[in-house]
């Protein structure tokens, strides 16, 4: 269940360290596909591994997301505020 209401924890462009995202214990991790000109299905992978949900952004085609994220949703760009409501809570429940 999401805390109420949805805050952001942390925001970075950056890779997040093991470390910090067990102490900002996240109910989703919310990623862009591209940060920064870098990927981050690696990003993604560390999250789920640590147990954290992962929701992905993208204007890129959700075909190109690899097979291993393939069951998180994915939030085509732009999106609305209703639509970004829905697929955290999708992500959560999922988690």
């Amino acid at each position: 269940m999401l805390r109420s209401p949805i805050e952001p924890t942390a925001k970075s462009g950056r890779w997040p360290r093991s470390a910090s995202l067990r102490l900002a214990k996240p109910d989703v991790v919310l990623l862009d596909v591209n940060l920064s000109g870098e990927l981050s299905y690696d990003v993604a992978n560390h999250c789920m591994v640590e147990g954290v949900p992962v929701m992905l952004t993208t204007g890129y085609q959700a075909a190109d997301i690899p097979d291993g994220l393939r069951h998180c949703p994915v939030l085509m760009k732009p999106f609305s505020t209703e639509e970004l409501r829905i697929a955290i809570e999708a992500a959560a429940q999922r988690g």
